[in-house]
């Protein structure tokens, strides 16, 4: 595409960039890992403003403006998907203006509660169970548990980056709503696979004497870097570990379960529950919460391919 080709509500989707080891942004290669896909994240093109093109996207910064230029410097490529059915897309414009600017945050914990809860729809049993993968859902929960006890979010939309391109196109219309043929992720405690489970599944299996001690804690917190490597290595089939592979009980997935979805209910709901049922009753009918940056990418049947471009857009 050229710069000219964009319209105001294009959908920009952008794949992550490659992933050093000691990198601490290992989010966007987490989630096409989760999700299975091409994409880690979107963003929605609002047109000119003083000749220059900007975007509105939700990132770790909160949902923002920013230029163009500036947002591919970070996310150096993008494939469009545009509504097929509306030729003008004001209203989905507009609706943007109701998020993007006004210090809404980026919800952190709601990627690592829902890619980890959901996890079961992509891989089997022993996965879970994999020490390796343990020790990530550790780390993800309690970082999760410690940006909620720190940051309260009265009144605010937080908002993924896929769940703010799909809210925006909602808030619009009804002839405006992005429409998908199904979602990647689903979030159910059984799956149609036998072999397959989540973290959900195991939610209820606790031994009430069982605890995450201090030790196991600090380890995890310790080891960030190396244990964000294993998990990687694990999603891709590709260890290169030297050590034997360890496992652990589901009494300690429960643990963990339980301990990522009551976070992410106190973080939404502003209260405290002990309620599996009640926990997942509050998002099973929320669809934009659960859209994926893939899922503007290949399950839509209102948007199309119009095709990509990368940073050298500005020069050709």
């Amino acid at each position: 595409m050229k710069l000219e080709d964009l319209k105001p509500g294009d959908v920009l989707l952008c794949p992550p960039v490659p992933l050093k080891r000691k990198t601490k942004n290992w989010i966007g290669w987490a989630i096409i890992l989760l999700t299975g896909g091409e994409v880690s994240h979107s963003a929605i093109y609002c047109g000119e403003k003083e000749g220059e093109p900007w975007i509105a996207h939700s990132d770790l910064r909160g949902i923002i403006y920013m230029t163009l230029k500036d947002f591919m410097d970070e996310e150096p490529k993008c494939y469009i998907r545009r509504h097929k059915d509306q030729t003008e897309l004001l209203p989905v414009v507009e609706a943007i203006d109701t998020y993007a600017g006004r210090d809404n945050p980026y919800p952190v914990w709601n990627f690592g509660v829902l890619g980890l809860l959901l996890l079961g729809n992509l891989v089997l049993n022993d996965t879970l169970k994999n020490k390796i993968y343990y020790d990530f859902a550790l780390l993800v929960g309690l970082k999760i548990i410690k940006i909620i006890n720190e940051h309260e979010y009265p009144g605010k939309d937080a908002m993924t980056c896929s769940q703010f391109v799909s809210q925006c196109y909602t808030d619009a219309g009804e002839t405006y709503d992005i429409k998908f043929e199904k979602l990647l992720l689903q979030f159910k405690q059984s799956n149609a696979l036998d072999n397959q489970v989540s973290l959900l599944d195991y939610i209820n299996t606790a031994d009430e004497n069982e605890i995450i001690t201090d030790e196991e804690v600090n380890n995890v917190l310790e080891n960030e870097e190396n244990i964000v490597a294993d998990f990687i290595s694990l999603m891709k089939n590709d260890m290169g570990i030297n050590r034997p592979v360890e496992f652990v009980s589901e009494s300690k997935l429960s643990l963990v379960g339980k301990k990522l979805l009551f976070a992410l209910y106190e973080a939404f709901a502003g209260k405290k529950t002990s309620s599996v049922a009640e926990a997942v009753d509050m998002f099973s009918s929320n669809r934009n919460y659960f859209v994926t940056p893939d899922d503007l990418l290949t399950n839509t049947t209102n948007l199309e391919d119009k095709g990509s471009f990368d940073k050298k857009i500005f020069t050709e």
